[in-house]
């Protein structure tokens, strides 16, 4: 599901990242960064930072772009790839992005649904609120230790909102 092919008619365009059929040029850096990230045995902690840099810098071009790479990241079911969708969906940072973070809170990996959960401490609405609570329920302990962290924040900016609210419409009086 993921390939990366070379189109070597456009100087620019070193490689093609194909996720689930979604095209995303990138150059030489890129591409080297890439690489390690889908190879199993290198280090990859410095790669996904290059290629966050870097898609971020294709996103703010190709902003239509963005959310259909992270719908085909998350679609393409490994690790990794949910990583560079988690790093995208962070970025943004965007209740329009919901329906990204419901399914990335219930992705195969792991590593994935953590990040899901801390983020949907921060993005939230009452379909991430039950999400949330049904993660309490992840077979995974940190999955779970995640969702009931950013259950707790979203109580605590709740409370606060009620009681800023309160004191507000008493001062009104």
């Amino acid at each position: 599901d993921l390939e990366i092919a070379f189109d070597f008619d456009d100087p620019d365009q070193v490689a093609v990242v194909l996720i689930r059929n979604y095209e995303l040029p990138v150059d030489e850096v890129t591409y080297e960064a890439l690489s390690r990230v889908l190879d199993p045995k290198l280090s990859n902690l410095g790669a996904i930072g290059v290629l966050h840099g870097r898609f971020r810098a294709w996103f703010e071009e190709h902003p239509a772009q963005q959310r259909s790479f992270v719908e085909a990241a998350l679609a393409q079911g490994s690790s990794r790839a949910g990583q560079l969708a988690m790093l995208e969906l962070d970025r943004r940072n965007s209740i329009e992005d919901m329906a990204l973070w419901l399914r990335a809170v219930k992705h195969e990996q792991a590593s994935v649904r953590i990040k899901a959960a801390k983020g949907m401490g921060r993005v939230y609405d009452k379909a991430a609120i039950r999400a949330l609570a049904e993660a309490v329920d992840d077979p995974n302990p940190t999955v779970r230790d995640a969702a009931l962290e950013a259950l707790e924040r979203i109580k605590e900016i709740e409370e606060q909102k009620a009681y800023w609210k309160d004191f507000a419409d008493k001062m009104d009086k």
